[in-house]
């Protein structure tokens, strides 16, 4: 598990710090090897890493500072403060349902924004589609570290694609297309369609947790 707290450097700057639980498995090698890929590589969207403690048991990150919601602002709204981007639940579960899909087809390259106009490198957008693929797989185990992702990112190591399986949660929405006696697509207007996605796939208090691979904490040290 890891814990993020806030925390202030010595010269007042706010940092963000992520606290490796002591019962992590992760050994002292394999932490300083991501450490040392995550530290050579600098991108406008990344955020950047000032610093770690690996002492004893201890595995502490120190990261740039970023509010809450700043992603989501600069995603949905660009700062303005409106947007014409909806993501319902409906919306959601189509987007998870068709990025599967068309990874299926083989056809991932459709999920690239279309106001890009075809400006873009089709066989790099396909690259990180899968990347991010296969960091959502419904087994942790199957996710790549951190290290990895970057040296997939950056070129130094293929990504595979028959590697990939299934992200969380998705053969849920699947299962509920099928066992459902209306069917589900995005054209459903009705509330009942919803609802009956909603409660045949809902999760247990227990279920969900065990789905949960870190925690967020906001607090000063």
């Amino acid at each position: 598990m890891i814990v993020d707290v806030q925390g202030r450097l010595k010269h007042g700057k706010i940092a963000a710090i992520k606290v490796l639980s002591a019962e992590s498995r992760q050994g002292v090698n394999e932490f300083l090897a991501e450490i040392k890929a995550m530290s050579e590589i600098e991108h406008e969207n990344l955020v950047k890493l000032y610093g770690c403690c690996v002492e004893d048991n201890h595995r502490i990150l120190v990261y740039n500072y970023l509010e809450n919601n700043s992603l989501a602002q600069t995603l949905l709204d660009g700062g303005r403060g409106c947007s014409n981007i909806q993501f319902s639940w409906r919306t959601r579960t189509k987007i998870c349902i068709g990025a599967w899909e068309l990874f299926e087809r083989r056809e991932l390259v459709a999920l690239v924004d279309e106001s890009l106009n075809g400006d873009f490198d089709a066989e790099e957008a396909c690259r990180v589609l899968n990347i991010g693929l296969l960091c959502t797989q419904d087994d942790p185990n199957l996710r790549p570290s951190m290290s990895t992702v970057v040296k997939m990112l950056t070129g130094l190591k293929n990504v595979d694609e028959r590697k990939i399986t299934r992200p969380g949660l998705i053969s849920d929405f699947l299962d509920v297309k099928v066992r459902a006696p209306y069917k589900i697509t995005a054209s459903a207007t009705t509330s009942s369609d919803v609802s009956l996605m909603t409660s045949d796939n809902s999760l247990s208090t227990s279920e969900k947790s065990s789905r949960v691979t870190s925690t967020g904490f906001h607090g000063s040290i």
